[in-house]
């Protein structure tokens, strides 16, 4: 979105968690609709990788997807062809095949997912979301023009954004 929006909406969550993919289809679009896509809001994604093995590796696979200017596209992916904790749906092997889906350089991506070059970011993001008191995923931290926070956990439904981020513009 807009960085220059009036409130930012920080989102903690994990590629494998079943509740973020609930929010992902079923709160996210009309929150883009009604403040990403109007400029009064912006979006910040914080993985919080914790929910299993593979959770770290799609993490990585965002990152390395950035890379490539790529990692809406693969964020999207992701939530879009979830699975099971841990299924394999997000091992090594399947995120070079959807690297490829999506048309990425796959040995650059490759290379970078082996790297494990962004494994201390992922790390840092998990410390973040400790310190702000997250503990589970979906987690969001609204942040309104004058600084005022308000936290919302789990996949709540549009309304509730809606009314916080109201009350903050």
């Amino acid at each position: 979105g807009d960085e220059n929006a009036l409130v930012t909406i920080i989102e903690f969550g994990d590629y494998q968690c079943p509740n973020c993919k609930k929010w992902f289809l079923n709160t996210k679009p009309d929150i883009v609709t009604n403040y990403i896509d109007s400029g009064k809001a912006n979006l910040y994604f914080v993985d919080l990788a914790f929910l299993g093995d593979d959770s770290l590796t799609a993490s990585s696979a965002t990152y390395c997807a950035h890379d490539q200017k790529q990692y809406w596209s693969f964020h999207d992916y992701l939530y879009s062809n979830q699975r099971g904790i841990d299924g394999g749906w997000a091992n090594y092997s399947s995120l070079e095949n959807y690297s490829s889906v999506l048309r990425l350089d796959t040995n650059s991506f490759s290379e970078c997912l082996n790297s494990g070059k962004y494994d201390e970011a992922i790390v840092y993001n998990l410390e973040e979301a400790i310190n702000n008191g997250i503990e589970a995923t979906p987690s969001f931290i609204i942040v309104g023009p004058d600084g005022q926070k308000e936290t919302i956990k789990g996949p709540q439904p549009f309304v509730v954004f809606e009314q916080v981020i109201e009350s903050m513009l």
